[in-house]
């Protein structure tokens, strides 16, 4: 449930960041967001999960669960990355529309590999890790948000998916997956 807290890590830096870069001396030097560019930031958090939704499903299934958790590291690295070098409203943007894409993927990735990979006794609270993992990383988003500034705010969101990224290379495979592949010994 990495992912999941960085992405309420993601909607923390939103809410904390998109007002420091409405003033007129913002630390990134681009011009003062206005209300519409604002509220494009907030809307494409939105707006790209519902497209991107049925796309994650497929990968999942195609390319089973571990896989798509390593693929969506890449738009989560990109994401930060854009945040850190953004220079106009156009980087956040693209920033945002990236976090939607993990967004959208992250939070049918999670609870179906969390389901399939647990024991039936615990799997209703493996199962609510994702909210919680998502509210600690809102939590740690606002706070952040008002302690550090801008760039450090950032890296710290970057360290999140190279330990995501490793973490993912140490999980098995769903055994429901391989199931599903005929590749039974695999899954035991």
């Amino acid at each position: 449930s990495t992912t999941i807290f960085s992405c309420g890590l993601s909607f923390g830096w939103t809410a904390t960041i998109v007002p420091h870069l409405q003033k007129e001396n913002n630390t990134l030097g681009m011009e003062p967001l206005t209300l519409d560019q604002a509220s494009w930031l907030n809307a494409a958090l939105s707006f790209v999960p519902l497209f991107i939704v049925f796309v994650g499903g497929g990968f999942c299934e195609i390319l089973g669960r571990k896989n798509t958790g390593l693929l969506i590291a890449v738009p989560l690295t990109l994401c930060w990355l854009l945040r850190l070098f953004a220079t106009n409203f156009y980087h956040i943007l693209a920033s945002q529309i990236f976090y939607g894409i993990v967004d959208a993927i992250g939070f049918l990735l999670a609870p179906l590999y969390i389901t399939e990979i647990t024991m039936v006794s615990v799997r209703g609270l493996m199962a609510n890790f994702v909210s919680f993992a998502f509210k600690i990383g809102l939590l740690a988003g606002y706070v952040l948000g008002t302690v550090l500034s801008y760039k450090a705010f950032t890296i710290v969101g970057l360290i999140i998916p190279i330990f995501y990224f490793v973490m993912v290379l140490l999980l098995p495979e769903s055994p429901v997956w391989l199931a599903r592949r005929q590749r039974v010994d695999d899954a035991r």
